[in-house]
């Protein structure tokens, strides 16, 4: 046990033990109780990465439990972070990693991961690291991460529901073009009317809401440092093959094989005895 924390007064030592159980409430739910304490992990980043393995990390248990959403999250990302950062930049043996957030409102809701996912794109790119997010709405992203959003990479959108993020999302992807006329002259005295910018976005931003199932528009890149001059406009995505196992079926069979029921985890884990070192501390003798 630490000394500081034993010569400071009892008040002082209530308060920052209120202040642990506060933080470690996270994570004293079963379902983070037993991915946290238990002996063994079930995967590891190098493993994954060694072996071109898709690992799924769900939180789908964790609903109306977003402190222990945050942690188990960002857990996960430093855990992924920690093993692309032992890599080499440029180094030709190492593999690209795809790391994809699918709705992880959690995750990109948190102001503090803004920066974190911003400096992703640029930085790690040399590490070959691709990063892929996942939302239905623009107000899933915190404030800073929404700003940061548009200069990651390729954007690829389908219809948006929300008129206002349809018509940012017509601003950033596409320029304005001050050569488009809205009115044609009618005669040779006079001239043509032109688009202004918000009446072209308006235009683009109701193309983009009103899109059907299955069409899109993209902003790509052909390259690392030259954009595409066109946006691509795809009327409908290409099918693709039915496998003969359903995808249910398949995570079903490997949680069977590699996974661990959370009451064993926790049967296990209150199993352990764990020693505490106590340590006495001799007052000073006063003279």
């Amino acid at each position: 046990m630490d000394e500081g924390y034993l010569k400071v007064d009892a008040k002082e030592r209530d308060l920052r033990t209120y202040s642990l159980v506060s933080l470690l409430g996270a994570i004293d739910i079963p379902t983070a109780r037993a991915r946290v304490g238990y002996y063994r992990p079930g995967w590891t980043p190098r493993e994954a990465i060694k072996n071109g393995y898709m690992v799924i990390v769900n939180g789908a248990r964790l609903i109306n439990q977003e402190s222990a959403q945050y942690y188990l999250f960002t857990q996960v990302y430093s855990l992924i972070m920690e093993e692309i950062n032992k890599r080499i930049p440029a180094d030709p043996k190492d593999q690209p990693v795809s790391l994809v957030l699918d709705e992880v409102y959690s995750l990109l809701s948190i102001p503090g991961m803004a920066q974190e996912i911003g400096r992703i794109s640029p930085q790690y790119r040399s590490r070959k690291l691709e990063l892929y997010i996942v939302l239905q709405a623009l107000s899933q992203l915190s404030k800073e991460l929404r700003e940061q959003v548009w200069s990651i990479g390729n954007i690829m959108s389908f219809a948006v529901s929300n008129f206002e993020e349809a018509y940012e999302l017509a601003q950033q992807i596409f320029k304005y073009n001050p050569e488009i006329v809205k009115l044609d002259f009618i005669s040779n005295t006079q001239q043509p009317v032109l688009e202004q910018d918000r009446g072209q976005y308006l235009l683009i931003a109701n193309d983009i809401q009103r899109m059907k199932h299955r069409e899109c528009i993209i902003r790509r890149y052909l390259s690392e440092k030259q954009l595409d001059k066109y946006i691509r406009w795809v009327p409908i995505t290409a099918n693709v093959s039915v496998a003969p196992i359903h995808l249910d079926d398949i995570k079903e069979t490997l949680l069977q094989k590699c996974g661990v029921r959370v009451r064993d985890a926790l049967e296990k884990i209150d199993q352990r005895d764990i020693p505490v070192e106590t340590k006495t501390i001799t007052p000073p003798k006063i003279k």
